[in-house]
């Protein structure tokens, strides 16, 4: 699955299956919808990639609410 969010507003997602899930946050630098790898000879860094080092328990008809410092 792949979701979009900001800083300012966050991201809500609604209607998850219940069960247990992994949370890996890709910093879209250039905003092209995907990770983009870095080029040495440009001396560009890869797109920073944060997982969240937990899991995440959703359980039907429960909010989660889970807060990511990036």
């Amino acid at each position: 699955m792949s979701f979009q969010g900001d800083q300012q507003n966050g991201l809500t997602i609604k209607h998850l299956r219940p069960q247990t899930y992994k949370l890996r946050i890709i910093v879209d630098q250039n905003n092209n919808g995907r990770w983009d790898p870095g080029n040495y000879s440009r001396n560009k860094q890869p797109e920073q990639v944060i997982y969240y080092k937990g899991k995440i328990e959703v359980r039907k008809n429960w909010e989660n609410e889970i807060k990511v410092e990036l």
